[in-house]
């Protein structure tokens, strides 16, 4: 065996040698092809029971399967942008944390993961033999599985790959999924030294049963060749690994994509060569700008409208990516919670769903990127049970304290299969607490089946109404009625060994050695009860499942300490944002860096303009209560708290929030500045032009005759200019750009302040003022204007560039001539 696997990667190598190369059609070939095992031998689909075929030897025949396997899906995993971590879910031990802390080998991780593995790379390492914990030489490796996203056949069947990785059926997975065949048995229940070749027991054709393929010979032809609907990636086999789903939408509430609905499939933009270097949204031929921006590489391309933003000051491109307002769910007061493929295993079907509410991911969240950009971001919290220094304890560890603690679930839904089984059952049995009831799931846990007036533990659930399993009876009568003691009887049977007896009506009743029921007083409640008068349920497993039962919590903070306590000292709970510790009996809270959220850029959905934030008005991401800036994020997690970390939006986007309330106030009056500067402009036009129009002449006359003073409204109208120089100048262009913060507060507002006070000025001496007065009149005019168009939806982005050098430039005139103007004043003065 070991010989043989030094062979095969050999020999699929010199297979490859042979592979074609795109020859300039468009068309895909015909894949009517003969089937190859790993060992090279090629499979008759006549012959039961036999090989599963091989894609390093079946596809690798015409295909590069080395150069493939270096592709994005494979050995490139994880280069370029991050992408979605791989998270490792125990609910019954609250537990959600990033793979890459469990220090897994790469059979666990194949293992955990590979419902959701393309294969190859860590689920089909090269030596096999490293790991001695490992099954490989059982279960075989788990080889690129090309079909998955290539086979366009409604045969194709991702659920039937989950089921066999289960199984630990690696190598037989990808037949299975494809339709081509039947795959019976479980590698699983083979032992250490049993290997394909082997064969099954001879003794034992139920349980010990080797996996196997049973081919459908009907897809074969004469030749033993089947053809294979070979194609372009379909969105459908995307969307089996890449779905995300908001989990309080339906199916029809979910817009979907833009470029979908516009017919563009995922490999229309996510493109790729041989190689498989799948094309990202990190490169300059395959992003948002490419195809949308004025500028753009291939802008246009496909029919993209091209992005005017009309005005959008250009700030925004260097502050934000083109995701944070087209990407992802529109933002809230907190983010939306989330489901995705991989981590919550979407899209396995069966009798009982596959998917789990944990890990709890919650979008958008706007954080800044390392290119300095805010883009928004799926979050998840980490949950697991740690040592002091916030390193995961081992599952098995943490498995055995659980039991009898955090398996409250599991503790009432065993005596509700008690009672299932009783032979005089009125209907399916429920479990009632605190005006609630409880049913029996599939998992052997309990979901809330609804509300009742009932106050007794335990009720039959019939087709019309709810029937407690003690029935009404005269508990003083010298004899029960026959149906009565039956239907008691029947429930203490189901219980056997356990010894029971119940109380009604302050009179408890057991079985006696003649197999009647004989009563005597009691205190206890009404109820089902041990022998030794212990209740089914305890206090604490009632409490559990009251506080966390039809919610998407796991236990409460009761369950917490006690499992601390089990684990000893040193134990912590990381939960929620926070690190849980015992001190004493009292369960508390801290900061601890394990605890801290991991997050990853998303890119999709995305939305149409008309949808994107900030397309209905400003105020939505620069008020003083926008949710882009002052959202909170709660960190959410399986534990029920009151301590969960409370985080607001601005403190991931590094911004500062006092400025940001403050500039957000601005927008209640922005449509009144605007107002104002705009008739301002208008004046000064107006007195620019004041020669030509004799009315405005004379005025403008009778005002200079009277002599007015207008040394104050000049050395007022110097220094808000000197503040606009320092502000524009020394914060902004050219030392600084773009102009932020306070400095652009105050520039606005002293902008304000001098176009008032220039008007004034040039009202009182426009007629005086000589040339370099003109031209500061006729600058300021440009100032005003060039800024003020910008706050209208007039311009696009091309045109919000221009003007921003036309306002600069017109700064830089309004500076010169002001100067000059001064020097003129001056030397007629002296």
């Amino acid at each position: 065996m070991k010989t043989k696997n030094l062979i095969l990667p050999i020999l699929g190598t010199v297979v490859s040698v042979f592979a074609s190369h795109f020859d300039g059609s468009r068309t895909t070939p015909v894949h009517r092809i003969p089937l190859t095992a790993e060992d090279g031998q090629k499979i008759v689909s006549s012959v039961p029971h036999t090989m599963p075929f091989s894609a390093r030897m079946t596809c690798g025949a015409c295909h590069d399967y080395e150069e493939i396997h270096g592709g994005t899906h494979f050995k490139g995993a994880g280069q370029g942008r991050a992408t979605e971590p791989w998270i490792a879910v125990d609910e019954t031990t609250g537990t959600q944390i990033p793979a890459d802390r469990m220090g897994l080998s790469a059979w666990e991780f194949t293992k955990r993961f590979g419902t959701h593995l393309p294969g190859g790379a860590i689920s089909d390492p090269e030596d096999k033999l490293a790991d001695p914990d490992a099954r490989w030489e059982i279960s075989g490796g788990l080889e690129m599985n090309c079909l998955a996203c290539h086979n366009q056949s409604h045969r194709q069947d991702m659920t039937e790959w989950a089921k066999q990785i289960a199984r630990e059926n690696f190598r037989w997975a990808a037949t299975a999924a494809a339709g081509i065949g039947e795959v019976d048995g479980m590698a699983s229940r083979m032992p250490e030294w049993w290997d394909m070749y082997m064969g099954g027991s001879p003794d034992d054709h139920t349980y010990r049963v080797p996996p196997s393929v049973n081919y459908d010979s009907g897809m074969f032809d004469s030749k033993h060749r089947i053809w294979f609907d070979i194609g372009k990636p379909m969105d459908k086999n995307c969307l089996q690994c890449h779905s995300t789903h908001p989990v309080t939408a339906q199916r029809m509430d979910v817009p979907g994509d833009v470029h979908a609905a516009a017919g563009l499939s995922c490999v229309d933009c996510h493109r790729n060569g041989d190689d498989h270097q799948i094309l990202r949204g990190t490169t300059e031929t395959m992003s948002c700008a490419a195809c949308h921006a004025e500028d753009g590489m291939i802008a246009g391309q496909a029919g993209a409208p091209v992005a005017h933003h009309k005005g959008l000051p250009p700030v925004h491109f260097e502050e934000l990516t083109c995701t944070a307002c087209h990407s992802g769910s529109v933002p809230g007061e907190e983010p939306q919670l989330v489901r995705t493929s991989r981590a919550n295993k979407l899209g396995i079907y069966g009798r009982a769903q596959w998917y789990t509410e944990s890990p709890f991911i919650v979008e958008p969240v706007y954080v800044r990127n390392d290119d300095g950009k805010i883009e928004p971001r799926r979050m998840m919290w980490p949950a697991f049970w740690s040592d002091a220094e916030g390193h995961p304890l081992p599952e098995e560890t943490v498995a055995e304290a659980a039991i009898g603690i955090l398996d409250v679930q599991n503790q009432i839904g065993a005596v509700l299969s008690k009672f299932a089984i009783v032979e005089t059952a009125l209907g399916e049995p429920l479990f009632v607490s605190n005006g609630k009831a409880y049913g029996l799931n599939m998992d052997g846990g309990l979901d809330l089946i609804g509300e009742t007036d009932l106050d007794v533990a335990f009720v039959w659930q019939t087709d019309s109404n709810l029937v407690s399993t003690i029935p009404d009876f005269d508990v003083n009568a010298e004899e029960i009625d026959y149906d009565t003691e039956g239907a008691l009887i029947g429930v203490m049977d189901a219980f056997k060994p356990l010894e029971m007896m119940v109380v009604s009506k302050g009179k408890q009743f057991a079985v006696d050695a003649d197999g009647y029921l004989v009563g005597t007083n009691s205190a206890l409640a009404t109820g089902w009860y041990t022998k030794d008068g212990n209740g089914l349920v305890s206090e604490f497993a009632e409490r559990a499942v009251v506080d966390t039962v039809g919610s998407t919590k796991s236990f409460n903070e009761e369950q917490v300490a006690l499992m601390l306590k089990k684990l000893g000292k040193g134990a912590s709970y990381i939960s929620n944002g926070r690190k849980f510790d015992l001190s004493g009996d009292a369960l508390v809270d801290s900061d601890h860096e394990a605890a801290e959220p991991v997050s990853w850029p998303l890119g999709h959905d995305v939305r149409g303009t008309a949808q994107s934030l900030g397309a209905k008005s400003c105020k939505e991401c620069h008020a003083s209560d926008s949710a882009f800036l002052f959202g909170n994020v709660t960190a959410t997690g399986p534990l029920l708290t009151d301590n969960a970390k409370v985080v607001p939006m601005h403190a991931f986007q590094d911004v500062d929030s006092n400025f940001n309330k403050l500039f957000g106030t601005t927008f209640k009056v922005r449509k009144y500045f605007k107002c104002m500067m705009g008739n301002i402009a208008l004046l000064l036009t107006l007195i620019a032009l004041a020669v030509g129009l004799p009315v405005i002449y004379k005025l403008i006359a009778g005002l200079e005759e009277k002599e007015i003073n207008a040394k104050l409204i000049k050395m007022g109208l110097m220094g808000a200019m000197l503040v606009l120089i320092i502000t524009g100048f020394l914060f902004g262009w050219p030392l600084s750009y773009p102009l932020g913060g306070f400095p652009l507060l105050s520039h606005v507002g002293f902008g304000a302040l001098y176009a008032i006070l220039l008007l004034v000025w040039a009202a009182l001496r426009a007629k005086s003022g000589g040339l370099w007065g003109w031209v500061l009149i006729v600058s300021g005019i440009v100032l005003i204007l060039s800024v003020l168009i910008a706050m209208f939806p007039i311009l696009g982005t091309h045109g919000q560039h221009v003007a921003i050098v036309i306002h600069r430039i017109a700064a830089i005139v309004s500076v010169v001539a002001a100067l000059l103007a001064c020097k003129v004043a001056k030397k007629h003065n002296d």
